[in-house]
């Protein structure tokens, strides 16, 4: 098939682009849709990089087989032909005067939430035959239908994010990575103390375990964090490192080597939790509605957002590292979870869905 993919943001070292949430959603579909033998138009925005007005590109990235890399008024894209369209931009707004401009047989706005189709402001989805919506995770599709909203679903398809290859059997050893996003804005209810708690914990680790190690992308959050936050986080440094603009293939390798992934629960069901798991570590599981851990709250294994206790917090935290029964029994619960995601499996779902819409139009 030919398929045009827009990867909202900037696209300046092709896959390896620091990129997360919908751009990845993107961006991994078209790299490994491009492997398995179609032909990927992947649109990238243009963006100022050390003053200059640039083009998306491969940059550092090597390229890949049957994926060409556009921006919004290539004629080359303009002049084509697709069989699919797909956008995952949060604009819907500015991205549906775009999409329009390109000729395609159906055209599929991705969504990342349920109450991001708040954002469709003209109705494309519900008012023509030929425009669908996507969602990259099952969890979300499972929340949808339980609040069964009055869209029609008939025209929902699931598609989601290639993330690893196989699943790693072995389970890693030292090093804990926090992948920071909204941890300590003040407007983020309970997400400061939560986390202020969790930095405790790494502590708390890093002291009592000499092999133990911890790597924070995005430590610039840290600019919002209280006093204390921040003290403990200078005496967690002398054996921390961290980064805030990662390549992915950089961000994979170093998820690759963790044991723990801490989080605050923001984002609820964000991906990284299952490249963690799928690559020899485990996530720290909350449950509230929307999030991977909801089931291990009723087998007694999760925690939820609801105000949390601070023992609670540590203790389960402190468990997965030195525990390694309830490390195994909360990676297996997140198997099942990982399946959808693994690229074989991703793959084979984009193309049953899409075959599934082009025999209705």
């Amino acid at each position: 098939m030919k398929i045009a993919l827009h990867a909202p943001g900037f696209v300046k070292d092709g896959f390896d682009s620091p990129a997360r949430g919908e751009q990845r959603w993107s961006m991994n579909l078209a790299h490994y849709l491009g492997l398995a033998g179609h032909t990927i138009y992947l649109i990238g925005d243009m963006f100022y990089y050390n003053g200059k007005l640039v083009r998306p590109g491969w940059g550092n990235c090597p390229k890949v087989e049957n994926v060409e890399i556009y921006t919004w008024t290539d004629r080359a894209l303009l002049e084509e032909k697709f069989d699919i369209f797909m956008d995952t931009g949060w604009n819907k707004d500015i991205d549906d005067k775009r999409n329009l401009s390109i000729k395609s047989d159906i055209y599929i706005s991705g969504f990342w939430g349920i109450d991001e189709q708040i954002k469709d402001p003209k109705g494309l989805v519900q008012s023509n035959k030929n425009h669908f919506y996507a969602y990259p995770t099952k969890r979300i599709i499972e929340i949808e239908d339980e609040i069964r909203r009055e869209y029609d679903t008939s025209k929902r398809l699931f598609l989601p994010i290639p993330l690893y290859d196989e699943w790693v059997e072995k389970e890693n050893d030292n090093l804990i990575t926090w992948p920071l996003k909204e941890c300590f804005y003040k407007d983020r209810g309970d997400s400061a103390r939560r986390s202020k708690i969790i930095l405790k914990a790494i502590k708390e680790i890093t002291d009592k375990d000499s092999g133990a190690e911890v790597f924070f992308i995005g430590t610039n959050e840290f600019e919002y964090a209280d006093k204390e936050s921040r003290d403990i986080l200078n005496e967690i440094k002398r054996k921390s490192s961290s980064d805030t603009q990662l390549p992915y293939n950089t961000c994979q390798k170093i998820i690759s080597y963790t044991k723990l992934l801490t989080t605050n629960g923001s984002p609820p069901a964000g991906p990284i939790y299952l490249e963690s798991v799928a690559s020899g570590g485990v996530p720290i599981c909350w449950g509230n509605s929307n999030h991977w851990g909801e089931d291990l709250i009723k087998l007694g294994y999760g925690l939820t957002e609801n105000n949390p206790k601070e023992d609670d917090i540590m203790n389960f935290t402190l468990k997965l590292w030195n525990d390694k029964n309830f490390f195994s029994i909360v990676r297996n619960y997140m198997k099942d979870k990982a399946s959808y995601y693994q690229v074989n499996s991703a793959i084979r779902q984009f193309s049953d869905e899409v075959f599934k819409v082009l025999e209705r139009i």
